[in-house]
């Protein structure tokens, strides 16, 4: 869904919104509502704040529009930086497919260093728990060997 570049009716504040009627921010709506706005309302009200300064400002005539070694030298840190968040997000990447890899392989076998798997342990442990056996002192020591390997 779209998402619509809104000024709220209330706060002035810059908000989006995926609803094309939307005519005030969410923090607003909620206080509106009778709402106790919570934590990520307050830091949300903080960047529409931020976002509303930025949107607004005009740019300032740097020394940078009229040096040019200056302005490539930026040019220069902004790919570099581009390649900086690349290289970060392709590691992320792996790092996800990792994890991915890391659960399958672990979801496949489900075996555990008992070399039980988690369906056979919950198996036995609807076996042997003390409910069924009077809280036996044996059945309880069973039970909580099996729940440790689990």
């Amino acid at each position: 869904m779209p998402q619509h570049k809104r000024t709220c009716q209330d706060c002035d504040s810059t908000f989006f919104s995926s609803y094309g009627r939307s005519i005030q921010c969410l923090p607003c709506w909620k206080t509106d509502q009778g709402y106790t706005l919570s934590k990520a309302d307050n830091a949300l009200i903080v960047t529409q704040e931020k976002y509303t300064e930025l949107d607004n400002a005009q740019p300032a005539n740097s020394a940078s529009d009229s040096d040019p070694k200056e302005l490539a030298r930026l040019k220069q840190k902004v790919r570099n930086m581009q390649s900086e968040k690349d290289a970060l997000a392709l590691q992320v990447k792996v790092l996800h497919a990792q994890v991915a890899q890391l659960r399958a392989t672990q979801g496949a076998s489900s075996s555990y260093g008992s070399g039980l798997s988690r369906g056979f342990i919950k198996k036995l442990l609807m076996l042997c728990h003390p409910d069924k056996h009077d809280n036996s002192d044996l059945a309880t020591e069973v039970t909580k060997e099996l729940l440790s390997r689990r």
